[in-house]
């Protein structure tokens, strides 16, 4: 099963609105400090620490803004997995770096990590109910309104991409398909988002400079 990127955007912010109650900026808004994380890093730090700044970052942005709504939403560390979950929704989110299949209608994103066994415990029931998920409030996931969902950063030579994807897992924890994408960053004009931009040369022992540039599309 292979579901296709959602990229109008008045479907995009009625089904982020239904299934998750918040909009496209605002998830959006976590992305970039995810990314702005990322571009703390310098040549000089180990060579994933600019992966690790984009997910974690990200991933606590992504709970402060939940958790604010004040709607039922919390952390959640089930399997090691840092996590949003509301129990009224039936819903756990995390963030996941992605690869450049990120974004694009006729793309296929892929986890940049394998994903542990944890990852699959949550991600399966999308497919096909494999055991509890989030204590027993959370049976019977019924796919792309319910279940495990990620947001998926990725960062290219200068350009991020970002999509919110309810997957399908593989054996091997690859994305076998999708239940579910709705597009947050594409590489569509019309679309908004941000660029990366190098204002500082590579030299050997310089930092790699980049900062981020926003673009939003216009009212028309």
């Amino acid at each position: 099963m292979n579901a296709k990127l959602l990229v109008e955007p008045i479907q995009i912010f009625n089904r982020l609105h239904d299934v998750f109650g918040v909009t496209r900026e605002q998830l959006i808004e976590v992305v970039e400090q995810g990314v702005s994380g990322r571009n703390e890093c310098t040549r000089h730090h180990p060579s994933s620490m600019a992966g690790t700044r984009c997910w974690g970052d990200s991933t606590r942005a992504l709970r402060d803004l939940f958790v604010s709504l004040g709607s039922g939403w919390r952390s959640d560390n089930t399997d090691n997995i840092p996590s949003v979950v509301s129990r009224e929704r039936r819903i756990k989110i995390a963030v996941q770096n992605t690869d450049s299949g990120t974004g694009l209608a006729w793309g296929h994103p892929q986890p940049i990590n394998d994903k542990g066994d944890g990852a699959k415990r949550a991600a399966f029931p999308n497919e096909r109910g494999f055991q509890e998920m989030l204590e027993s409030t959370l049976n019977a996931i019924t796919p792309g309104s319910e279940g495990f969902w990620y947001l998926c950063i990725f960062c290219g030579s200068d350009m991020v991409r970002a999509e919110m994807l309810c997957p399908i897992l593989g054996d091997d924890g690859s994305f076998k398909g999708f239940h579910e994408r709705i597009a947050l960053i594409t590489d569509a004009d019309d679309n908004g988002g941000f660029r990366l931009r190098r204002d500082i040369p590579e030299i050997p022992d310089g930092d790699a400079g980049f900062e981020i540039s926003v673009t939003r599309k216009q009212s028309t």
